[in-house]
C-alpha cells in the first residue's frame, strides 16, 4: 500500500541512511502527524518543555535564543531538516531556544514518548536516529568552529557558497544574526562583495 502523501519526503530523507523496510512503513503513519506553523509564529518558545519533535518537508524555521533582549539565531532549519531534540538522551527539560517560523511550515510531527516507542519497534529507524544524530553533532561542530575561528567576511562567503537557497530565503537581519554579525556589519560586507563582482 501506498503510504500519504506526506510521509514520502520523511521516507525519502530516511532512505539516505538506510533501507527502511516497506512493512514498518505503517509505524511511521502511525507515531507521526502533520502539523503547520503560519509564518511569524513560534512552533516552541524559550523556556518551554520540549515534547515533540518536528521534521521540516516544507517551509522554514529560524531557532534562536534571546539573551538581555538580544536575539541570537542558532540554526535554520528547511526542508529535510529535524528540529528539536532527537532522543531523550539529555537531561534538559526546557528548550534553551524559541523555533520560529520564517515562511509557512508543514512538519511531521512525533511526541518525544511516541519517538521512544519507535526506536524500541524498529531497528532501522534507530539506526536512521542514531546516523542522523552523528551527521548533526559533525554539522553543529563546523558551525562552533566557524563562528571561533573565520572572520566576518569568510562567515559570510562560506553562508554564500554553503546555503545559496536559503539566501533569498532569509531576511538580512536574521544571516546577520546567524553569522554573528551585526546588521550594519553584514551590509558593509554585502557592499563590499557588489563591489568585488562589478
Amino acid at each position: 500500500m501506498k503510504p500519504p502523501v506526506e510521509i514520502q519526503p520523511l521516507l525519502g530523507y530516511i532512505s539516505r541512511f538506510v533501507d527502511f523496510p516497506a512493512k514498518e512503513i505503517p509505524l511511521l503513519q502511525t507515531y507521526f502527524r502533520s502539523e503547520s506553523i503560519a509564518m511569524g509564529a513560534s512552533w516552541l518558545q524559550q523556556g518551554e518543555a520540549i515534547q515533540e519533535i518536528g521534521f521540516v518537508y516544507e517551509g522554514l524555521l529560524r531557532v534562536f535564543r534571546t539573551d538581555q533582549g538580544r536575539e541570537i539565531t542558532l540554526f535554520l532549519k528547511k526542508e529535510n531538516d529535524f528540529t528539536g531534540s532527537l532522543t531523550d538522551y539529555t537531561n534538559r527539560k526546557l528548550s534553551p531556544y524559541t523555533v520560529e517560523a520564517i515562511e509557512e511550515t508543514r512538519l511531521l510531527v512525533i511526541s518525544r514518548s511516541d519517538q521512544r516507542q519507535l526506536l524500541e519497534k524498529s531497528a532501522a529507524y534507530r539506526e536512521f536516529t542514531f546516523k542522523v544524530l552523528e551527521e548533526t553533532a559533525t554539522q553543529a561542530q563546523f558551525r562552533v568552529d566557524s563562528l571561533i575561528s573565520q572572520r566576518g567576511h569568510e562567515r559570510y562567503l562560506g553562508f554564500l557558497q554553503n546555503q545559496t537557497s536559503l539566501a533569498g530565503r532569509v531576511t538580512q537581519y536574521h544571516v546577520a544574526s546567524y553569522l554573528g554579525l551585526a546588521p550594519e556589519s553584514l551590509s558593509r560586507l554585502r557592499r563590499l562583495k557588489l563591489i568585488t563582482n562589478a
